[in-house]
Parts: C-alpha cells; structure tokens; sequence
C-alpha cells in the first residue's frame, strides 16, 4: 500500500512540474528577439529597426521584449537570414521585396514594374486593405509571418556609367546588374538591357571595373554607398518600389505567448508608419546632396517619356503573367490617381 501511495505522490510531482513547465512557456517573462539583416546602418529601413523598433517593442511589452540587432551582413546575407530564421538562430529577418522571391512568388505582384504611381499611393493602399491581405499570404503561402514593411528611398531607378538615358531606347545595350527576382530580369531583357545578376557586396568593384555599367537601385545609393564615384547618370523612373520587409517563422512567432504576439505585431504596423516619413525627408535631403557633389547628373523624364517606360515594362508583365493575381493588381492601379491610362494599356494587352 506504500509502495502505491509513493508512485502516486510521484506521479502528482511529474504532472505539477510539467503543468509549471508549460505555463512558464505562455508566461515567457522575457523575450530576447534577434534581428538579421543585409541593410547599410545608414539607409531609412535600418534606421527605423535599430532607433524605433527596440522602443516600441519595450513599450508595449511592458519591458519584457528586448532585441539585438545586427546590419551590414555581420550575422547574415538577406537569403541566410531568411534561411536562419528557419532554424532559429535568427527570429527577425530582413530582407527586400525584390530578394523575397527566391522563397515564393507570393510578393511578387508587388515588384511589377510602374505598377505604384508614388509613395503616397503605396501607404494609402496598404493601409486600407493590402497589409491584412499581405500579412494573411505570407501565413497561408510561405509559412511566414509578416511583422512590417520598411520604405527604403523611395523606387528603383535606372544608374548607369555609360550615357545619360531618356526612354527605354537610350539603354539597349547597357549591362544592368540584376536581383535574383525573375521580375528584375525579365524587366530589363524588356528594356533592351543586358540583365547581369551580381552580388551586391562586389557590385562597387563591379561598376568600376564596367562587369556591369549599372543598376537598377533608388538613387540615394549614389551617396549611401558612395555609387557616384562609379556612376554618372541616373533617371528617375520611378520604376518599381523599393521595401525591405521584416518576416518571421510563423509556427514560432505563434508559440510565443498572446500578450507577446500582439507587442510584436502592433510595433510592426507602426514601424510601417514611422518609416514613410522618415523615408520621404530622407530621399529630399540625399537628391540635394546628389547635386551638391556634382559627379552624376539626374534626369527627371516628361510624362510622355514615363509612358514610354511604362509600355516597355510590359514585357516583364507578359513574361510574369498568371504568377500574379490579376484581379489583386487591376484593384491597385484602379484605386491610384492617374493610373487609368495605364490600366487600359495593361488590359488592352491582355495582361489583366
């Protein structure tokens, strides 16, 4: 009778010390986040996760989330940290909307190119509906949790170290470093470029040596990363916008407890906020600084110029069709000012 009475005091000891361990998991007094990311410090999107994002997450958590940070590489590439992420080593990873496509195609409805008609209409449409729509693909699709979306100067424009170009015309010929997003590839075979993939941690060297004679990249990159030493001319195209994105592996973003997931995710959607106006402010000040250095010239082509672009790209829309949600895209250009006329031209191409 001993004997039975000690197995079952043993058996209630087991039972209380595994009730506490799994309490003590939804408790989780503190959290630890670790950040990986590809950015320079110095660029808009690295700017809002090292200054804002560690306050907002200690503000609503009540203290208990604190994070380390790590940019320009030193723990991870933007496809490694992604990758890491997987694995736990890394719980935030960055990386941009163009690079993301190498995990799925689920984002990539928003690289087409000429697709935003500016900044504005970007933050206006996410904030509407197609944060919760993004947020729900990335879920549903690639296992990921979508935590926020960062501006990062603004939109891709056309550099290059050759001659200064005006229409779609001006750049045949021209070795055009390109991401391992198809979008960018197909988009400058469509321009008449030579699309040349190359690593972003050589591309400096790769410009001056002319590998490559230019990139597809905002122009604040001629100060951030010092590209006017090895480029000459740029033009604003406005061609495909520029984000970095903040994801997380989605099973243990929801292991985490509710008061945890709701920090997180609150910081994320203001992070969003934050970043648009510092982004605008920043990408002002930097053309300023373009034309104070005066090593490369900037070309701001005419309206009827923009439509040869436009109608250029569609190349790149041809090549991509039914990997994008045609119906998600036509809403887009429906709900931006003064895309009407680019809208008639997608569908009149069948491309919608």
């Amino acid at each position: 009778m001993q004997r039975v009475i000690a197995a079952l005091s043993s058996i209630g000891l087991v039972a209380l010390v595994t009730i506490g361990a799994a309490n003590s998991v939804q408790a989780q007094d503190k959290i630890n986040l670790v950040l990986g990311s590809a950015d320079n410090p110095l660029w808009t999107s690295a700017i809002v996760a090292e200054e804002h994002m560690p306050k907002l997450l200690d503000e609503y958590s009540d203290g208990r989330i604190t994070t380390e940070r790590f940019f320009g590489g030193k723990l991870c590439s933007e496809h490694n940290c992604v990758e890491q992420m997987g694995q736990g080593t890394v719980d935030i990873a960055k990386i941009s909307l163009y690079n993301v496509g190498a995990f799925g195609q689920t984002f990539d409805f928003i690289n087409l190119p000429l697709l935003w008609k500016n900044a504005d209409a970007v933050k206006d449409i996410f904030d509407r509906w197609l944060w919760d729509e993004v947020r729900a693909r990335a879920a549903e699709e690639l296992g990921f949790h979508f935590q926020s979306l960062a501006f990062l100067c603004g939109f891709r424009q056309h550099l290059n170290n050759v001659r200064q170009v005006k229409t779609p015309a001006d750049i045949k010929g021209i070795k055009i470093r390109v991401t391992k997003s198809p979008i960018d590839f197909e988009l400058h075979k469509s321009w008449g470029a030579v699309p040349v993939p190359y690593d972003w941690a050589q591309l400096y060297m790769g410009l001056q040596a002319k590998i490559v004679n230019g990139i597809y990249i905002p122009d604040c990159h001629l100060v951030l990363d010092k590209h006017d030493e090895v480029i000459s001319h740029a033009t604003i195209i406005d061609g495909t916008w520029n984000g970095q994105m903040q994801l997380m592996d989605l099973k243990r973003f929801q292991k985490y407890p509710q008061w945890a997931q709701d920090a997180i995710a609150r910081t994320g959607r203001e992070l969003f906020d934050i970043s648009y106006e510092l982004d605008k402010n920043f990408n002002e000040s930097q053309r300023a600084e373009i034309e104070k250095r005066g090593r490369a010239t900037i070309y701001f082509p005419t309206e009827a110029e923009l439509d040869l672009w436009r109608e250029a790209s569609l190349g790149a829309w041809k090549a991509l069709k039914g990997q994008f949600d045609a119906k998600l895209v036509r809403r887009i250009l429906e709900e931006q000012e003064g895309m009407t006329k680019f809208l008639e031209v997608v569908e009149s191409r069948g491309l919608l």
